[in-house]
């Protein structure tokens, strides 16, 4: 496990089609993470974020658009992008 992975998760209230908006990196520079957690502990933060948004909301989140994590410069296959 990367110990140095910082993950941040925001929430931020947008006006437009989509209502919020949660970053979590899933690396500090560019840099090939295919062999690591990176990808699962970022999505995992998202998770966690969107869980406590919701029970502190009136109107929670229901669906998650999420990019292929570490898909490009990060070199996760495809394969173990959708897993």
């Amino acid at each position: 496990m990367v110990s140095w992975l910082l993950v941040i998760t925001l929430i931020l209230k947008m006006n437009s089609v989509y209502s919020y908006f949660i970053s979590a990196p899933t690396m500090r520079v560019p840099m090939v993470v295919s062999d690591s957690v990176n990808a699962y502990l970022a999505f995992r933060a998202v998770l966690i974020r969107l869980t406590e948004f919701n029970k502190n909301n009136n109107d929670p989140t229901t669906h998650v658009i999420c990019p292929g994590l570490a898909g490009s410069i990060g070199r996760l296959s495809v394969n173990n992008c959708d897993k």
